[in-house]
């Protein structure tokens, strides 16, 4: 199969799972190209702007097939020394003293945006950021809490206050109907999920 496919999915996904898996896709498929598409917005199939998705949300409009492979689930994090150091008492759900790195004003939609802005009650974040890797960043210098993906958390190193917070996501993979029986973006797709069923555990932090 030779030929291109483009993939579109959260930065988060393409940096901590898909990326690293890529050389084993490579040897098994080595005449296809795969054109990665990451954004915090979801890209619309309907309009041709990837082949196929893995993403938290479902489509609204559109022809396409769709597919759940997993959950995301969601921690609220900080680094080694501001949880050794917080005052406040998580099993109260009292987070009066902690800081916090959260979403801006754009995506003030998004599940983990909405858990900070209810816990913060009208409170200023010590941060906002536009993506999870300066999340991650900041929480990492100290900054404060931030709600993030476990399986990227933990990779950097932070510790997990609480995981009861509600806002863990499915993970969907999303295919234009007309696309579905293309050799290489069916082989795209079965790799993908594979790759997920197979991190399960890992994705979900269960």
């Amino acid at each position: 199969m030779v030929g291109r496919v483009r993939l579109a999915t959260a930065e988060n996904l393409a940096t901590e799972l898909i990326l690293p898996a890529l050389p084993e896709f490579r040897r098994l498929h080595p005449g296809i190209t795969l054109e990665l598409v990451t954004d915090i917005t979801t890209v619309n199939l309907h309009r041709r702007d990837a082949d196929l998705a893995i993403r938290m949300v479902k489509p609204e409009r559109g022809h396409v097939t769709l597919r759940r492979l997993g959950t995301l689930g969601y921690g609220l994090y900080g680094s080694v020394d501001y949880a050794a150091q917080r005052k406040s008492s998580p099993d109260a759900g009292d987070y009066d003293s902690d800081a916090f790195i959260t979403w801006g004003e754009m995506q003030s939609h998004l599940p983990a945006a909405q858990w900070s802005e209810r816990i913060l009650q009208g409170r200023e974040p010590a941060l906002t950021t536009t993506s999870v890797s300066t999340q991650v960043a900041a929480a990492r210098a100290g900054l404060g809490l931030a709600v993030l993906p476990h399986f990227v958390a933990l990779n950097a190193g932070l510790v997990c206050v609480t995981s009861a917070l509600g806002v863990d996501q499915p993970i969907y993979l999303v295919i234009q109907t007309d696309v579905t029986q293309s050799g290489r973006i069916r082989a795209v797709a079965d790799f993908m999920a594979d790759l997920v069923t197979r991190n399960r555990t890992r994705l979900s932090g269960s």
